[in-house]
């Protein structure tokens, strides 16, 4: 992000300094004739070599462009892979313990349906002979009180 924002400075520098510069005049001289203007004095070579920098600069930036674009979408779909990844793992770990407390609520069912008529029976004695205990005990005291 850094590095778009410099080079986005650099073009922007750039372009407005040319928006600014004279207009180009070019002169083919030949060696000791006196130049008609001021300035500087490229030959072919220079002018070559700055044309092929430019072009080079050009190439290179767009290369960076490039490699930083490829960099972030390289980034953002491995995100997206850790986050399915993720979310994957947590619908894995839900539906495991969704089983798991259906099996439990089975099994549940199964015990309630288990019940046998021997532990109604065992309510009905309790209460029956903790009733005749009850009487037997009130009859026995009613009977030494007379």
């Amino acid at each position: 992000m850094f590095k778009k924002i410099i080079t986005s400075i650099t073009l922007l520098t750039f372009l407005t300094s040319v928006c600014f510069a004279q207009e180009a005049k070019i002169v083919t001289l030949e060696e000791g004739q006196k130049a008609p203007f001021s300035g500087s004095l490229l030959n072919v070579a220079a002018s070559a070599k700055i044309l092929a920098e430019s072009e080079s600069c050009i190439d290179k930036c767009e290369l960076r462009l490039k490699k930083l674009s490829d960099t972030k979408d390289a980034d953002c779909t491995l995100a997206v892979e850790k986050l399915k990844i993720a979310n994957d793992f947590e619908i894995s770990v839900y539906k495991s313990q969704n089983d798991f407390l259906k099996s439990q609520i089975d099994l549940s069912v199964n015990q309630l349906k288990k019940k046998t008529v021997s532990s109604e029976w065992y309510f009905v004695g309790g209460f029956v002979i903790g009733t005749l205990t009850a009487v037997l005990v009130t009859y026995s005291l009613a009977g030494v009180i007379d």
